[in-house]
This record gives structure tokens, C-alpha cells and sequence, in this order.
């Protein structure tokens, strides 16, 4: 960083060093067919083979079967799910379950919490036709918090919506990021445990090459291994690659609501 800001030129003579971290990275990601009426049809014709079964019975029980899937597959691979009422803070929750193994990888916690999603209404005409409606406003619904500890970003979140077509959001924490670079680099880190700020780092040179913090092109473009688990099918499944369709998802905000 060539800007310093004047805070820290008073207190340069104190200053062991600086560092550069974004806190929290947001990535949405959303299923491109089906922000649209006629995108959501064709999807369903390609994952079913016709409208015969495209109805507002049908789209709700898909809520409920990925439902069902998220708590047997906790159960099966012994992951603790929790449902959340209002105004808990769930990546401060999730930290009491943060696995002590250091070689852990993989989810560790899921979360459950309602959100504003976006949920279709589908209903028929004279003729059998279905006749898609965005609900309005956005109903809220259950959205799964899937918590897991990647080699690359340490602690992040994957926050699934429990209703097709199942948007998502990805959420980093760049400090999480610069403390395993700088690990890597033998560079000894303390971390406040209250917000997870960096309170003592030693050796950071804040100025070239040698500085972990995190670079541009990371900033724009996720890492491979960030990026595949929101381009994974959740809850993670051997299912068919037509069921796992909309794990195929962009990662620019749709249209406003």
C-alpha cells in the first residue's frame, strides 16, 4: 500500500507494520435459467422430460426433498444441523464447532435460518398450460449454512436457498485467507479472538512482494478451491449430472427484485 492513512503516520514510530486485508468477501451466485419464467420451464422440461408435473404441488415438494437430502446427509456423515431462530449470529455460532483437527477439511456445521428468496408460483390455465408468478415480495424460506474449512480460505460459508431455483451466496474471510499464507510462510500471527483481527503479526512486509496479503486478481476471481464448493451440487450427492443441474450457477447478482 503506497496511501497510508494518517492514523497510522502518527503512530508510524510504534508500528512494527502494516498490512492489507479485505475482511469479508460476498460472492452471489445464482441459476441463470431460472430467474425467468420461461428459463425455469425449459429447466424443468430438460431435468423431468415434459410440464406434466410442472405445478405448485411439484415445485414445493423439490423444497422438501432437498430438505430431507441436507438432514440425511448430516446424518450420514455425522454433521451437526441446527435450526436458528432470528438474530443469532451463525459464523459465531458456527466457531464453537470449528473442528480442532488442523488437517481438517470439508463441512463441519450446517446451519439452518429463514431468508428472502426468490420462489416461483406456478399455476395453470384452461388448457393445462403452466403460467409461472415470481412471488412478491420475496418470501422468506429456509436457506442451509453450509460451514466448512477449505485449505485455501480456512472457515467459510456456503449459504444455499432451500426453494429452485436454489440460489446461493459464498462468503470469505480474507483475514482467514492472509493468516494461512502467512502460516505457510513461517510468519508468526495472533488473531483477537473477539473479531478476528490480526492484534500481533511479525515479520509483514507491507510494501512488495513478500507481503501475504491478498492480491487483485484474488480479489475479482476466487481461488479453484473457493470456487468448487459453490460450483458443487449442495448437499454434495452422486445424483445425476440432470438433478445437478443448477450447481451451474453465474456469479453476478440477478435482476432486482
Amino acid at each position: 500500500m503506497k496511501t497510508h492513512d494518517e492514523f497510522s503516520d502518527y503512530y508510524a514510530d510504534l508500528l512494527d507494520g502494516r498490512y492489507d486485508c479485505v475482511d469479508r468477501i460476498v460472492l452471489n451466485g445464482y441459476f441463470a435459467l431460472g430467474q425467468q419464467g420461461g428459463g425455469f420451464r425449459y429447466w424443468w422440461r430438460q431435468l423431468t422430460g415434459s410440464d406434466a408435473t410442472l405445478d405448485q404441488d411439484h415445485v414445493t415438494g423439490m423444497a422438501g426433498r432437498f430438505s430431507r437430502r441436507v438432514h440425511a446427509y448430516a446424518k450420514r456423515r455425522h454433521i451437526p444441523l441446527r435450526h436458528c431462530d432470528p438474530g443469532v449470529r451463525k459464523h459465531e455460532l458456527a466457531e464453537q464447532y470449528r473442528p480442532q483437527d488442523p488437517t481438517f477439511t470439508g463441512v463441519f456445521l450446517i446451519l439452518v435460518a429463514k431468508a428472502p428468496a426468490l420462489v416461483w408460483e406456478v399455476t395453470k390455465s384452461a388448457g393445462g398450460v403452466p403460467h409461472l408468478r415470481r412471488k412478491t415480495p420475496w418470501p422468506y424460506v429456509n436457506h442451509y449454512h453450509f460451514h466448512i474449512l477449505d485449505k485455501d480460505w480456512g472457515h467459510l460459508t456456503v449459504k444455499v436457498s432451500g426453494h429452485p431455483p436454489f440460489g446461493l451466496q459464498v462468503l470469505l474471510n480474507g483475514h482467514e485467507w492472509v493468516e494461512r499464507r502467512a502460516r505457510k510462510r513461517a510468519v508468526p500471527v495472533a488473531k483477537d479472538a473477539a473479531n478476528g483481527d490480526f492484534c500481533k503479526v511479525t515479520g509483514i512486509v507491507t510494501t512488495g512482494s513478500s507481503s501475504p496479503s491478498i492480491p487483485t486478481r484474488s480479489r475479482s476471481t476466487m481461488t479453484p478451491g473457493a470456487s468448487s464448493w459453490g460450483r458443487r451440487p449442495w448437499p454434495p450427492s452422486t445424483r445425476s449430472s440432470a438433478a445437478s443441474s443448477t450447481s451451474r450457477r453465474s456469479a453476478c447478482p440477478p435482476s432486482a427484485r
